[in-house]
């Protein structure tokens, strides 16, 4: 998809250098194209909360920016622009159809755990990855927790909530004796004093005084210099994400 994008765009110099202009009706039925697909995307609920927030609002910004060509009567220009939209809507639908799907997988193993004879414990184990926010990526289980939702002000202690889910965590890592975890803190605003690192080490701690020992563990302070995807986009945030490896399920 991403070579029909460089296609698309190779088009569109090639009829500004030979001099070659697209009429008002062929860019208006482009854009109504992208449009339909839109409304088409936002209807399909099955799938809407999967969407790669990233690449579905750009495709929506280029239908609005191919409307403003289209204003200004720049017409390779809007329908670039309008084939950029769509192209990406087609990028966030097959990335939702894969997140939905990796959702269904995880839910299909945490049931045929619970429900096969003798597996009841490890039943319990999915279960818990599963409500502990867990998701498959490549090797390992990532998961992402908003500060907010495990310490208290000041980040120097966890609330009650957020040492509720560092136990699920400890009892996945106890289960598993030869998983590792890695602990990075995140922030929205640059961290010139360390507290990045210093919050991964509070959570860290109480991993470590429920029994998993401080060698499986490692802390990094990340300051502000990713971002997490979120429904209006990628954008950074107080966070701390937890990574698990050498899980086999």
């Amino acid at each position: 998809m991403w070579m029909r994008i460089v296609i698309s765009a190779m088009m569109v110099l090639l009829m500004e250098y030979v001099g070659y202009s697209l009429s008002n009706e062929e860019v208006e039925s482009l854009i109504r194209k992208a449009e339909t697909i839109s409304v088409e995307i936002d209807k399909n609920l099955s799938t809407k909360k999967y969407l790669p927030a990233d690449v579905y609002s750009d495709a929506l910004l280029h239908i609005i920016y191919a409307r403003n060509q289209l204003d200004e009567k720049l017409y390779n220009s809007a329908y670039f622009y309008a084939t950029l939209s769509i192209i990406k809507f087609e990028v966030a639908s097959v990335l939702a159809e894969a997140g939905r799907y990796e959702y269904d997988l995880l839910v299909r193993q945490r049931d045929a755990c619970g429900g096969a004879s003798g597996q009841g414990l490890r039943g319990d184990i999915v279960n818990t990855m599963f409500e502990s926010g867990f998701e498959k990526t490549g090797s390992v289980y990532r998961a992402r927790f908003l500060d907010k939702y495990l310490f208290v002000k000041n980040r120097t202690r966890l609330n009650g909530f957020g040492r509720e889910r560092l136990d699920r965590i400890a009892l996945i890592m106890n289960h598993f004796p030869k998983c590792s975890a890695k602990i990075v803190g995140h922030s929205v605003e640059y961290d010139t004093k360390g507290y990045t690192e210093r919050k991964a080490s509070v959570v860290a701690k109480y991993l470590i005084s429920k029994g998993i020992q401080q060698e499986r563990i490692v802390t990094i302070g990340l300051g502000n210099r990713e971002v997490m995807e979120t429904n209006l986009g990628y954008r950074r945030a107080d966070r701390i994400e937890i990574v698990l490896s050498d899980i086999t399920l």
